[in-house]
């Protein structure tokens, strides 16, 4: 069995769980999730098939949609995260000083902004 095929055993029924950033959706729509883990295994067996460059080429990017399909479904995405202030970024562009922070030319500026 390869890899692609224990994607259904490692989301199998009673392992919502396991995995905190998976979407409930594996579980809640198992039957789209399965077909979506059998197309992969599918396109990662077609890789051995491919002849050429470009017939390769076709298959990775086949496989690479269905990651990305599958991960846009069933995967819960996380909050991004919050940029630094344009302060901040200044003092670390600017700041060269390897003394502590507190102790920091610019450390009253950064503290005021965060």
């Amino acid at each position: 069995m390869g890899n692609a095929a224990k994607i259904k055993a490692a989301f199998a029924p009673g392992t919502d769980t396991n995995d905190p950033g998976a979407a409930p959706a594996i579980w809640t729509d198992a039957a789209a999730f399965n077909a979506a883990a059998d197309k992969f295994a599918a396109d990662a067996a077609n890789i051995g098939a491919a002849t050429d460059g470009p017939s390769l080429q076709a298959t990775v990017m086949a496989l690479q949609g269905d990651c990305g399909g599958c991960h846009r479904t069933y995967r819960r995405h996380a909050a991004a995260p919050r940029r630094a202030s344009r302060a901040v970024s200044r003092f670390f562009r600017k700041c060269s000083s390897r003394r502590p922070l507190a102790a920091c030319c610019a450390a009253p500026i950064l503290h005021r902004t965060i």
